[in-house]
C-alpha cells in the first residue's frame, strides 16, 4: 500500500512539473514556493541551523515588519515575467546564480569568524552546508537547463535561487537584536 501511494505521488508530481509549460504556472508556483521559503524564519523565536536568518530578510523585517514577505516573491514575479519569453531566460538564469554564489562566498569569508564566535561551529558549519548544497543545486540546474535548452531545468534554477534567497543564503552569523 505504501509502496502504491509513493508511486501515485510520484506521479502527480511528475504530472504537475511536466505541465508548467506556461508563464502563470511557473509565476505562480516561483512565488508561492519562494514565500513559503521566506516565511520560515518568523515560525521560531530563535535562529537554528535549519531555520537562519538572512541579513537581509532581518534588514527588510526592521523597515517594513511581516511585509518583507512580500518582497523576494514580488521580485521574483518581476524578473521571471519579464525573462521569461526572452531567448536568453536560460543564461541570465545561470549568470544570476554564478553571482550570487560568489557574493554568498564572499559573504562567508567576511562572516566566518562572526559565525564562529557568535552562533558557534555547529551551527555556523550546517548553515555554511546548507549554502554549498543549494546553490550548487542551482548551478547545476541552471547549467544543465542551458546545455540541454530545457526550460524547465532554467525555470526550476531560477525557482529554487529564489527559494535559497528566502530561505538560507547570506545568512546573519553575528550578533543581533533577536
Amino acid at each position: 500500500m505504501a509502496r502504491r501511494l509513493g508511486r501515485t505521488g510520484s506521479i502527480i508530481f511528475l504530472q504537475l512539473i511536466e505541465g508548467m509549460n506556461d508563464t502563470r504556472s511557473w509565476l505562480v508556483t516561483g512565488a508561492i514556493l519562494t514565500l513559503l521559503a521566506s516565511a520560515i524564519a518568523p515560525l521560531t523565536d530563535n535562529v537554528t541551523p535549519l531555520i537562519p536568518l538572512p541579513v537581509h530578510t532581518y534588514v527588510l523585517f526592521a523597515f517594513i515588519g511581516y511585509g518583507y514577505l512580500i518582497f523576494l516573491p514580488a521580485t521574483f514575479v518581476a524578473t521571471f515575467g519579464t525573462l521569461w519569453k526572452r531567448p536568453w531566460f536560460g543564461v541570465y538564469g545561470l549568470a544570476a546564480a554564478v553571482v550570487l554564489a560568489m557574493l554568498d562566498a564572499y559573504w562567508w569569508v567576511a562572516q566566518w569568524s562572526a559565525g564562529l564566535a557568535s552562533q558557534g561551529r555547529p551551527f555556523t558549519l550546517a548553515v555554511a552546508t546548507e549554502n554549498v548544497v543549494g546553490f550548487s543545486a542551482v548551478l547545476l540546474l541552471a547549467l544543465f537547463g542551458e546545455r540541454t535548452r530545457s526550460k524547465r531545468l532554467q525555470a526550476w534554477a531560477y525557482v529554487v535561487l529564489f527559494m535559497l534567497l528566502g530561505w538560507c543564503a547570506f545568512p546573519l552569523l553575528g550578533d543581533y537584536a533577536g
